[in-house]
């Protein structure tokens, strides 16, 4: 149960969001404060465009457009997971997703003026070799301008 009052732990949650049911939980307990900065322009920026839609200047299609992740951000690390079927593979996505926070802590700089977030997404890909286990696994940095890719 979630109680910000009398839990030391709970107290430092960064972007507490409480479900209503009971157990009452913290919804956001993996929201660092780069991901609520991010949160945040990305709510600035989605009220800016309701505005323009409100006040006839806009419409929804400008809302609703698609996103630019890899354009807006040439210097990435792409980690790729895969399991043998689709129920192994949520749940080792979402482990992999937990310890994103651990690795983004450290990377994010105020005095480099680095902001790191996770943009922890599926891309499906088939795979056209498998090692003798039947899956593979790679992790990459990539730094490339020049490679389009898409969502």
């Amino acid at each position: 149960v979630w109680m910000d009052g009398s839990n030391n732990f709970d107290k430092t949650h960064i972007m507490p969001i409480i479900t209503p049911c009971f157990p009452s939980m913290n919804s956001c307990y993996n929201v660092g404060v780069p991901q609520r900065k991010r949160i945040t322009q990305e709510f600035a920026k989605a009220s800016k465009i309701m505005d323009e839609i409100a006040n006839g200047n806009g419409n929804w299609g400008d809302l609703l457009k698609q996103n630019t992740f890899f354009k807006d951000h040439p210097h990435y690390i792409r980690v790729s997971i895969s399991a043998p079927n689709e129920a192994d593979h949520r749940a080792w996505f979402g482990f992999c997703e937990s310890k994103l926070r651990i690795l983004i802590a450290p990377l994010d700089s105020q005095e480099l003026k680095r902001e790191v977030y996770p943009f922890a997404k599926f891309f499906t890909q088939t795979l056209e070799q498998e090692d003798e286990n039947g899956s593979c696994s790679t992790d990459e940095i990539n730094n490339s301008e020049d490679e389009d890719r898409d969502e």
